[in-house]
């Protein structure tokens, strides 16, 4: 197994969004991108963990063939319509999970000027999991 996919697989969270300039591609904590096809979600992986209608106030959920996913829209470094940070690791956690794992592992999003503040407080997105699949 290659280094990129020891770490795509064994449980690191990969952040899907900008870093550092807009342009949103899949990361790796490493600094690598990768390419979407990586994750079950493949192309889609770029919008396609939100429903049709979505709020920007609510952090989404979405679980495909035993990985996770998390979005929020997110507008810190790319203020086009449409820009988001969406993490996802290979494997089948809660949201929470993934929330705590994400905030561990790429401290540099979430303390982004401008990024969606996730504490818990009344400032709490709200949780949605109406987009996950069986």
């Amino acid at each position: 197994m290659s280094a990129q996919e020891k770490e795509v697989t064994g449980g690191a969270v990969l952040y899907f969004g900008c870093l550092g300039q807009i342009g949103h591609h899949l990361h790796t904590k490493s600094g690598r991108r990768i390419r979407y096809e990586s994750t079950p979600w493949g192309m889609n992986l770029d919008g396609g963990v939100f429903p049709k209608l979505n709020k920007y106030d609510t952090l989404y959920t979405d679980k495909k063939a035993g990985w996770t996913a998390i979005a929020v829209w997110d507008n810190s470094v790319d203020t086009r319509p449409g820009s988001h940070s969406t993490f996802v690791v290979a494997a089948d956690i809660c949201t929470e999970e993934l929330l705590r794992r994400a905030r561990e592992q790429w401290p540099e999003v979430f303390s982004r000027r401008g990024f969606p503040v996730f504490s818990n407080t009344q400032d709490e997105p709200r949780l949605s999991r109406e987009n996950q699949t069986p």
